[in-house]
């Protein structure tokens, strides 16, 4: 029989959903010190937005702590050697696939060759595994690049969003990273029913994929849950038109399981519902997708700007009936940060996820079951909750600001080709956030806006207060009015949105129980 490890003294890597950066209040009660032992291994695997090699992707790793450690990533080299903050892979497509290579020559990214194809494993030793983080990034196509975040493995994943009516075909995959053969079981909600769930085998170290069409055939919107019975397996979703290439294939995020009270963002949202340089059509309008799981279900929906929190009229109370998703238009501030606070007034647990317009000038016609013409940015929906701790909550040594001071995230690096920036929510009360030692106040049931330099070395986030989320938003750059000053860089604020991805913190020392610091100790 196979023992399973579990630490009962866990110091380093908890994930707070969606950088969940710090708490409000005094620091809790002192508890009498116990020895601590440190993270020094941890497994991330990655979703392939290469579609097995046809697109380039570029992995980045952000250290979370401590000089020592690598990185080594599944076919290529180690990364994060000595003390580096930073490190990044280039995956390129197969010679004959004939794929983009993201930002071209001049993209200013300093890249290492690997690989081309399938999805990534991080094993991660030494201090770097402690808080690291992880994403790839793919060129994409009109909007800007497409990212998404690199994870632990997870026993059920949630997804919503995308249609499959004619002229859309969702597709999903599923990975199996374990040893062993695995089993997971699949249900897929719609406007109009629950589909039956469905059960997939995952032999080792292979991927399957399935059309969305098949567990739900013609839905406006869908939700679908991912149920890992056996095994150790990656789940990850990308919606695209039919026919359309692997560029553009859009990645959906896993959003959070069915909760009371759901943030969707922060995001940035475009200066249109065509984009800069598009006919006007008033302001953008996103699809809000609602999913109630087990009992039927009313919600409050709540618009978060910079400006403060209002409830639209017409989304004061949207009934969801049981095991059915359903759609309700959401217009939004153009060209501002802004987040969706969803909140059940009767207690029944629901899932949510946003379809944001791009931003992408275009006269084409809407999209195939809703939506603007160029498709949509997904954005997931995290629970908006404080950390919790027990005992004593150390941060490294002469940290500055706020406390308690261990609580960091870090921001992959904006490629150089495009723009970045996050977007800082407070849902509740106040929070400060250093950002790369720049200092924002997010005032309660605000949003704030905070431009990222591109091609720089990631951002270091520190924050206090809250509960705070931050994310970190991709897009195209804007054109640029004349040529910068000699030696001045300017961050650029997003004129599109194609990436919308939650950032995650981890306490550097930790008392109490947590979860499993490895998983592979389990097999």
């Amino acid at each position: 029989m196979k023992r399973i490890v579990v630490p009962a003294g866990v110091a380093g890597l908890v994930g707070v959903v969606a950088a969940l950066l710090a708490t409000a209040g005094p620091r809790p009660p002192a508890a009498v010190p116990r020895p601590v032992t440190a993270v020094t291994a941890v497994t991330l695997d990655c979703p392939d937005l290469g579609l097995r090699g046809r697109v380039p992707q570029l992995l980045d790793v952000v250290r979370g702590s401590g000089p020592d450690g690598v990185v080594r990533p599944s076919g290529g080299g180690a990364l994060l050697g000595g003390d580096r903050q930073h490190d990044e892979l280039l995956y390129l497509p197969r010679p004959d696939s004939g794929g983009p290579t993201p930002g071209g020559p001049d993209s200013g990214q300093s890249v290492a060759r690997g690989p081309a194809g399938g999805p990534l494993r991080l094993v991660a030793t030494g201090s770097a595994a402690a808080g690291l983080t992880a994403t790839v990034t793919s060129p994409g196509s009109g909007a800007g690049p497409l990212r998404a975040r690199c994870e632990q493995s997870r026993a059920r994943t949630w997804f919503a969003g995308p249609a499959t009516v004619a002229g859309r075909d969702p597709v999903l995959y599923w990975t199996n990273t374990g040893p062993r053969p695995a089993r997971v079981s699949v249900g897929a909600a719609s406007s109009g029913q629950t589909a039956p769930r469905v059960e997939v085998t995952v032999p080792v170290g292979r991927t399957v994929s399935r059309r969305l069409a098949e567990l739900a055939p013609e839905a406006t919107v869908t939700t679908v849950d991912v149920d890992v019975h056996t095994g150790r397996v990656l789940s990850w979703l990308v919606d695209r038109a039919s026919g359309s290439g692997p560029a553009a294939a859009t990645p959906v995020p896993p959003t959070a399981g069915p909760a009371t009270r759901v943030l969707l963002g922060g995001f940035l949202t475009p200066a249109g519902s065509g984009g800069a340089g598009a006919p006007a059509a008033g302001p953008p309008t996103a699809d809000l997708v609602l999913s109630a799981p087990g009992a039927a279900a009313t919600v409050r929906v709540s618009v978060i700007t910079a400006s403060g929190r209002h409830t639209p009229v017409g989304l004061e109370a949207v009934r969801i009936p049981a095991g059915a998703a359903l759609r309700r238009p959401v217009t939004l501030t153009p060209a501002g940060p802004s987040a969706l606070l969803v909140e059940s007034t009767d207690g029944g647990g629901i899932v949510a996820a946003l379809g944001l317009p791009t931003g992408v000038a275009t006269a084409a016609p809407a999209a195939p079951g809703g939506g603007p013409p160029n498709g949509r940015t997904w954005v997931a929906g995290v629970v908006p909750e404080r950390p919790r701790w027990a005992g004593v909550v150390v941060g490294e040594p002469g940290a500055a600001g706020p406390t308690p001071p261990g609580l960091v995230v870090a921001a992959a690096p904006v490629p150089a080709w495009t723009a970045g920036a996050l977007v800082l929510v407070a849902p509740g009360r106040a929070a400060t956030v250093w950002v790369d030692g720049r200092r924002f106040e997010v005032g309660a049931g605000r949003a704030v806006l905070a431009p990222l330099l591109a091609g720089r070395v990631g951002a270091r986030v520190v924050g206090t207060g809250g509960p705070l989320v931050a994310s970190q938003v991709l897009g195209t750059a804007p054109p640029t009015a004349g040529a910068p000053s000699a030696g001045v860089a300017t961050a650029l604020v997003p004129r599109t949105v194609s990436a919308v991805v939650p950032l995650t913190g981890a306490w550097r020392l930790r008392y109490g129980p947590a979860s499993l610091a490895d998983p592979r100790v389990a097999w």
